[in-house]
């Protein structure tokens, strides 16, 4: 693992994006299905939502679990998160504007890895929770990834969130109580994480103490700007219906989705899309005890995209290990 920074100051001036590279381990022969995935975390993640480090416990990375399968894998700090800039006032931050900015990141690995994998190198963009709602906003009007995974990212009003008892007020009714709870709340336009409250919907109760301990570590400030664009029931449904890629869908048995099934609906001009409710799972599917089983699933899905995609690849892995493989230096 490698840690690296993206120039995206096309997205704003002087903007970057903090990110771990992963790179697939060198294998003699065939490189066999390989692709690119852009990762992007949810609210009060960052990058380390994909390479969960649980001390004395080994399987709780995506990131090295997908490298292992032959994959390089790319995983963000969204603007405004982590270690990636952000503007002063967090209502400036936009789920758009996290969706450009990976957009951004996988045009300048595209660029970077070209010379060795051609026209044909995949780029799957893979996004969890609120990180969805940005590869959908992004895929919709900009076409930037080959196939697009939506994990925990809901296009109905969110279980948890909204009610759908009976007298209880319509979701945009809701949906104004809880911005205003949220700008209330927010300290220069960023809410501060409490995990505490989101407990039952971010995971079952079977899983470890060391395991929360460790996926509440990193935990970071959310933009009010892109917490309000995230909430907004069915905000993104009618870029859902523009994307024409692949899409895989994931949701844990509890989830922010009130009916998976029904999800696959809004991704009406896709001719391809997987739904996986998995069982043993909450919100945060990279700390289930089944999370591998997930993982597993991906990852097939994933090679068959890739090798339908490709005319080709190289051996070996593109990467010269010696050089810095990305734009930009170590964070």
């Amino acid at each position: 693992m490698r840690d690296v920074v993206f120039d995206v100051s096309a997205v704003a001036d002087g903007a970057h994006v903090a990110a771990s590279l992963f790179v697939p381990p060198p294998r003699a022969g065939s490189a066999g299905p390989t692709a690119v995935l852009v990762c992007l975390p949810g609210g009060t993640y960052t990058r380390a939502y994909w390479d969960l480090a649980v001390p004395g416990r080994a399987g709780y990375s995506f990131a090295e679990d997908m490298a292992a399968r032959g994959h390089v894998v790319v995983a963000l700090d969204n603007p405004g998160t982590g270690a990636s800039s952000g503007p002063p006032d967090g209502g400036d931050v936009t789920i758009e504007m996290w969706g450009r900015a990976a957009a951004e990141v996988a045009g300048q690995v595209r660029d970077r890895l070209r010379p060795d994998w051609g026209d044909d190198l995949v780029v799957v963009g893979v996004g969890h929770s609120m990180g969805g709602y940005a590869l959908i906003a992004q895929q919709a009007v900009g076409g930037n990834y080959d196939a697009v995974a939506i994990l925990g990212t809901s296009n109905q009003p969110m279980a948890g969130v909204y009610s759908t008892e009976a007298g209880a007020p319509p979701p945009d009714d809701q949906h104004r109580e809880l911005v205003d709870q949220m700008v209330g709340s927010a300290h220069d336009g960023y809410l501060q994480p409490d995990r505490e409250n989101l407990r039952t919907l971010f995971h079952l109760a079977d899983v470890p103490p060391d395991v929360l301990a460790a996926d509440d570590g990193p935990a970071t400030r959310v933009p009010v700007g892109a917490a309000i664009g995230a909430v907004g029931p069915g905000a993104y449904r009618e870029a859902a219906g523009k994307i024409t890629v692949p899409v895989f869908l994931a949701f844990g048995e509890v989830d922010v989705s009130p009916s998976p099934h029904t999800e696959v609906a809004a991704y009406s001009a896709s001719g391809d899309v997987r739904l996986v409710v998995l069982q043993g799972s909450a919100h945060c599917h990279n700390a289930a005890t089944t999370r591998q089983l997930l993982w597993g699933r991906l990852a097939s899905w994933i090679a068959e995209i890739a090798a339908r995609g490709r005319s080709g690849m190289p051996p070996a892995s593109p990467f010269d290990r010696s050089a810095d493989p990305i734009r930009g230096g170590p964070t």
